[in-house]
């Protein structure tokens, strides 16, 4: 079963009962701080939906001030939606 990212994961679990991973945070509140990882952790999200390994589930509208938003998520990552409707999109790879 391939692996979830998403900036909502728990909406994910109480719809599908299937779990989902957060995005990694721009900003740490408890240190209040940026991340100084996000690049990292966003690069390791991006090998694992490019090896076919994970999707990107992003919602639009939802999730705490500490996410990414869909740009920067998405920045030099080169993912392309495989699903869309008007509350968000899944992300997948663009690679064969």
């Amino acid at each position: 079963e391939d692996k979830l990212y998403s900036n909502m994961p728990d909406a994910i679990y109480l719809h599908s009962r299937r779990s989902a991973a957060r995005l990694p945070k721009v900003f740490e509140r408890s240190k209040n701080q940026v991340n100084q990882n996000f690049t990292c952790e966003q690069a390791k999200i991006g090998r694992e939906i490019h090896q076919g390994q994970a999707y990107l589930v992003y919602f639009y509208g939802f999730g705490r001030q500490e996410n990414p938003t869909e740009a920067e998520i998405l920045d030099g990552l080169n993912l392309t939606p495989v699903f869309q409707n008007a509350e968000g999109k899944i992300y997948g790879s663009t690679l064969p």
